[in-house]
């Protein structure tokens, strides 16, 4: 039973929450002869969103019938029907498979009026022995048992329905893609401009004059005289010059 409270004495599907859940609403309801996804919140306004046939929030169902299906007859369901005296909108309806007699059809809906798809299958002359909804909007039965109870996140609620939340009682705030900024560290030195690396790869030391290398890879150094081997000049006196053991011997001056 979808309801806080059966006239019956009958349990109901809030007898079987568990207590930290707190008091919670349903998003539409589920017949005493349906199973399935059942959406609980304690918004109000988010309901009141999840139930509007204006929103199209498409509700799918796993349905078996029994009796002959005529795919002709399912496929214009999509422009709509009339049936004891009721209107009933768009619905996509496919066979899923048959099994001897019973079929089972997918439908999918936006308006989601009191018992529509078993009138709508009376009106195609079929018979339903179960239901299954299977989605709500973006929210999907999945693996979920019978009774399972699974909480959806806030964060997922927000990626899933976007700025339809923001018309509920719960205001949220957009959020922007994007790397969060660090927040400034409590008596943090401000940083100052980034020094120049000098050109080269030398140590530098800032206020040092640059060393000029030589031009040569002769061992130079600043102020030094020069070692030149003196040359003769014409005229001068001859040179001497000795051989190991010999006697020194002259050379004259070529004229």
């Amino acid at each position: 039973m979808t309801s806080h409270k059966d006239d019956q004495g009958r349990e109901t599907v809030f007898d079987k929450l568990p207590p930290q859940i707190g008091r919670v609403i349903s998003v539409g309801r589920l017949d005493l002869n349906s199973e399935g996804l059942l959406l609980l919140t304690n918004d109000g306004g988010l309901a009141r969103e999840l139930e509007l046939p204006s929103n199209e929030w498409v509700r799918t169902y796993r349905v078996r019938v029994f009796g002959f299906v005529d795919e002709e007859k399912l496929a214009q369901l999509k422009e709509g029907i009339t049936h004891e005296g009721i209107r009933y909108g768009s619905i996509n309806a496919r066979i899923e498979k048959k099994t001897g007699r019973n079929s089972w059809i997918i439908v999918s809906l936006s308006e989601g009026k009191n018992r529509e798809i078993r009138r709508v299958m009376e009106y195609l002359d079929l018979q339903v022995n179960r239901l299954i909804r299977t989605h709500y909007g973006p929210f999907r039965l999945d693996h979920l048992e019978r009774g399972d109870v699974q909480e959806i996140p806030r964060r997922q609620m927000i990626d899933q329905l976007g700025g339809k939340l923001e018309i509920s009682s719960v205001p949220i705030k957009s959020t922007k893609k994007g790397w969060a900024k660090a927040k400034p560290k409590p008596n943090a030195k401000p940083k100052g401009k980034p020094r120049k690396k000098p050109d080269d790869k030398s140590n530098y030391k800032p206020g040092a004059k640059p060393r000029n290398k030589p031009d040569h890879k002769s061992d130079y150094k600043p102020g030094a005289k020069s070692r030149s081997k003196p040359s003769a000049k014409p005229g001068g006196k001859p040179t001497q010059t000795s051989k190991p053991g010999g006697k020194p011997t002259q050379r004259k001056p070529h004229r």
